[in-house]
């Protein structure tokens, strides 16, 4: 199980890439975000997933970032349950 990488867990309708870590302790796991963009060529949001501290963020308003740590609180468990496995792919199998 990958502990610093980042696994993929799903693409927004935007476009935005949604990717997580992979961690056993839930307190360890963190969400980041990556979305195309024409003035900053991407834009990224990382924050930890259970307390959802904004960890670094660039291009995103802030608007932005509420909508997408609403969808982390909504997704919170199901992202937990697949860091703990190594990520939705390997989930499957």
């Amino acid at each position: 199980m990958s502990q610093g990488g980042y696994v993929p867990y799903m693409v927004l309708a935007d476009e935005t890439i949604v990717t997580h870590t992979c961690h056993e302790n839930e307190n360890e796991i963190k969400v980041y975000f990556e979305q195309p963009d024409d003035e900053f060529f991407f834009k990224y949001l990382e924050i930890k997933l259970l307390s959802l501290e904004n960890l670094r963020s660039y291009g995103f308003e802030p608007y932005e970032v509420e909508r997408l740590m609403c969808f982390t609180m909504k997704n919170r468990e199901q992202i937990i349950k697949y860091a703990k496995v190594g990520g939705i792919e390997i989930h499957k199998n």
